[in-house]
């Protein structure tokens, strides 16, 4: 052994006097904190493992945060690309929920079809009309006269909503079948149409001409809860002006048509 100096011996000296009195205050604290081992004791049985891990290890795997992790078999790329398994169970109850509701979807649509819904049915009697309406969640009733340009144009618009809102039975009837409909409802004018929810008629519109498109009688309807109305949903071409962006200043009465009609008349004078 090397001789050491007096300098040399004094350093060591207080090192191990340093360390002796960590020693005592740890493992005084552990005693205080009713543990068998001191926090150093621990911490450097945990590093040996840790050492003893990686020793033992046929490859090591470096972790995100930097750790040296020993690893068993066969390196595995797709092992270490895995995600832990508690998001693994995230991802798979995220997708089992989704698969749920659109099992959902489809079984709700198939009773839909299977009740009639997606067509604009006509209905022959007024008794029809009243079998009907126990059937349904939501149903739209065109009550009309037909032959007439507001009807033939509204047939048009609830053809392609019936296609478009399978959650709401549409239907039209020709209100001289139904004399006793015309007694019982109060009816603003004609066409109307009669609003139907939990077996029994509970709104009616009756200020909508041939100035609506599909979208704009969809707007009206959806405000009155007869359908699930959705801003943007494409209905196709029809004839007629009044749209989402028109449609509630109709409600005031005033007909925008009739406005443009006499700017045209004033034109050709």
């Amino acid at each position: 052994a090397m001789p050491l100096s007096a300098d040399e011996a004094l350093k060591m000296a207080g090192m191990a006097k340093g360390m002796s009195a960590t020693m005592r205050e740890d493992t005084y604290d552990a005693v205080q904190r009713m543990e068998h081992t001191s926090r150093l004791e621990t911490r450097l049985d945990n590093e040996a493992a840790e050492r003893g891990d990686v020793d033992k290890a046929d490859w090591l795997a470096a972790g995100a945060d930097g750790s040296v992790k020993g690893m068993k078999g066969t390196p595995n790329a797709a092992a270490l690309d895995k995600p832990p398994a508690s998001q693994d169970n995230a991802i798979d109850e995220l997708r089992k929920h989704r698969l749920a509701q659109m099992k959902a979807k489809s079984s709700q649509r198939a009773r839909w079809l299977a009740q009639g819904h997606g067509t604009y049915a006509q209905l022959e009697t007024e008794a029809r009309f009243l079998e009907e309406i126990t059937k349904h969640d939501r149903v739209v009733c065109h009550l009309c006269t037909p032959g007439s340009l507001d009807t033939e144009l509204m047939h048009e618009r609830l053809t392609q909503l019936a296609k478009t809102h399978l959650e709401t039975f549409f239907c039209w009837l020709d209100a001289q079948a139904a004399p006793m409909m015309l007694a019982m409802v109060d009816l603003a004018q004609l066409p109307a149409l009669l609003i139907g929810s939990a077996g029994k008629v509970v709104n009616q519109l009756a200020n909508l001409d041939r100035s609506f498109t599909v979208e704009g009688v969809a707007y009206e309807l959806g405000a009155a809860g007869a359908l699930d109305f959705e801003e943007g949903t494409k209905y196709g071409k029809s004839r007629g002006g009044c749209t989402t962006g028109t449609a509630a200043g109709r409600r005031g009465g005033r007909d925008d048509s009739d406005d443009s009609e006499d700017d045209e008349d004033d034109d050709d004078e």
